[in-house]
């Protein structure tokens, strides 16, 4: 049985909001989902998922409208450091879909302990983050 996401209800990021360059399309934040709505109608036209399942921070739209890239938060995970009983926070990446098929282009490790903020060049095909060490 195949289940399928039909309406998403809320949002989680103030930084999950990118807006299409030609198109008016608007790309918000919900959890681990990029939810993709016309503003017009509001209608849910795409849902972009993570391939991990983890919570999304930032989003942003390329400046030609075909890809959407969004930054995952950081995640902990169950492993301990030598003398610690703390649990390590695993590094988030960036997730690029091409948004119209909704498939994953690229998956890139920016090496940060959290990347605050995304942002495509208006001019070149570049992808700029604010990232914490």
């Amino acid at each position: 049985m195949e289940v399928c996401l039909e309406r998403v209800l809320g949002r989680t990021s103030v930084r999950g909001l990118a807006t299409h360059p030609t198109e008016g399309y608007v790309a918000t934040l919900a959890g681990a989902v990029v939810v993709v709505t016309e503003p017009g109608s509001g209608h849910q036209v795409a849902y972009l998922k993570t391939p991990d399942n983890t919570a999304l921070a930032s989003v942003a739209w390329s400046s030609d409208g075909e890809r959407i890239a969004a930054a995952e938060k950081p995640r902990m995970r169950k492993r301990r450091r030598a003398g610690s009983r703390k649990n390590m926070p695993d590094m988030p990446r960036i997730v690029i879909w091409d948004w119209a098929s909704g498939e994953v282009e690229a998956i890139i490790d920016p090496r940060a302990a959290e990347v605050t903020a995304i942002c495509w060049s208006p001019t070149h095909p570049i992808l700029a983050t604010l990232t914490s060490v």
